[in-house]
């Protein structure tokens, strides 16, 4: 839900944040480390073993999560440079006839 919440926050490019906005996103953030990472506040529930056999596995997806990401992001930034480093060859249409043999594009008309 905090995910959600913070999600809402995003602008599309060129708007900036305005002064309210910046505070809201700094108080979820707050309340998001402070209510959701902090481990004294599990001691202190019921079953708070369950907690830390949950937190383990959280912990372990969120690395997970990281490496995937650092493998996904190269490769998402590739693409565009990849396909921005080829250029079209020009079209030609060949007209053979021995040692006259001509490429005229493909654009220009021959009379």
């Amino acid at each position: 839900m905090i995910s959600v919440l913070t999600g809402l926050y995003i602008l599309p490019g060129g708007e900036r944040f305005t002064k309210k906005q910046s505070i809201c996103i700094m108080c979820i953030t707050i309340f998001h480390f402070i209510f959701l990472f902090n481990p004294w506040i599990a001691e202190y529930q019921k079953e708070a073993e369950e907690f830390y056999i949950i937190w383990h596995y959280t912990i372990t997806i969120y690395y997970v999560h990281f490496f995937c990401c650092l493998l996904i992001v190269p490769f998402i930034c590739w693409l565009p440079w990849q396909n921005q480093s080829m250029r079209k060859k020009p079209k030609y249409k060949v007209i053979y006839g021995g040692n006259d043999t001509k490429k005229m594009p493909v654009d220009s008309e021959s009379v």
